[in-house]
């Protein structure tokens, strides 16, 4: 494991994940606001976090959360402009895990960015952590994020009934994992 984490990660010559800071804070929330509707059928915090103030805070969390290495928020640069995120959310040294999240522009969907990317920001959380385990939770339903992780080679591990409220009403997760073990060998 190297002592400071980085900052950058060059997934290839299109593609970098920049970790968020607060000057980026009104671009990703221009961002978040244009992919609104999208974001808001599989993310509960889409209906909610829409105001700069918001956008602010929650990158402000996300720093602290970095420094105390507890995670990080990362935003998908795709020819230098952003047009997604992904995170480390829920690092969990005690048990040696993370899980990831991302969401891509919509007008980005389709193109392999967020797949090339998240390959790069799973070699990133094994190297930089040293975890054991990788996780994506998902809606059964969330057909595209689902087809992300079986992509990168995630093994499902199971559903659990019911577990995020969407609005109205509650879905499903799937839930995948990746341990370091295999990881290497896919290597």
């Amino acid at each position: 494991m190297s002592s400071q984490p980085t900052l950058h990660i060059a997934v290839d010559n299109d593609i970098q994940l920049r970790l968020l800071e607060l000057h980026h804070a009104q671009i990703y929330n221009d961002l978040t606001n244009r992919n609104r509707e999208a974001l808001a059928v599989w993310m509960p915090w889409a209906a909610y976090e829409n105001s700069l103030e918001q956008t602010q805070s929650f990158l402000q969390y996300k720093l602290r959360q970095f420094a105390d290495g507890k995670g990080a928020q990362f935003g998908l640069w795709y020819q230098d402009q952003l047009v997604g995120a992904l995170g480390l959310n829920d690092l969990d040294r005690e048990d040696s895990k993370v899980e990831i999240g991302y969401w891509i522009d919509t007008s980005m969907q389709g193109k392999g960015l967020v797949t090339r990317a998240s390959r790069a920001l799973i070699a990133y959380a094994f190297h930089e952590y040293g975890l054991n385990k990788v996780e994506i939770h998902c809606a059964t339903a969330n057909k595209r994020s689902r087809a992300v992780a079986e992509r990168l080679g995630f093994l499902h591990e199971g559903t659990i009934r019911q577990a995020q409220r969407l609005g109205d009403h509650f879905v499903d997760m799937a839930i995948y994992g990746m341990l370091a073990s295999d990881w290497r060998e896919e290597r």
